[in-house]
């Protein structure tokens, strides 16, 4: 049912706008996937650092640093590139 929910967008826009259509789409699909990883990083740094939680298995310091930093670096660059995303995904969506 969800894989179903999931298509029928999809199949509308390149119902309605052809199969040219597919390239846009799958740009906009990488941009919202994008738009969510540090949506993930940022929990999952900080529960696997917690020596309350993982105990021996927290992260080290290198680990931390560099998950920090590449967490950091996606979510800036996302913030960089938002407005130009957001301008290509409603061109997307109304057909321009």
């Amino acid at each position: 049912m969800s894989r179903l929910l999931a298509i029928i967008p999809a199949v509308l826009v390149i119902g309605l706008r052809g199969e040219g259509s597919v390239t846009d789409l799958l740009v906009l699909s990488q941009v919202v996937l994008a738009l969510q990883l540090p949506l993930a990083m940022f929990p999952l740094l900080h529960f696997t650092s917690s020596a309350k939680r993982m105990g021996r298995f927290r992260n080290g310091w290198f680990l931390l640093t560099a998950g920090w930093a590449s967490c950091l670096l996606i979510t800036a660059l996302d913030v960089y590139g938002l407005p130009e995303a957001l301008e290509k995904a409603w061109a997307v969506v109304v057909g321009k």
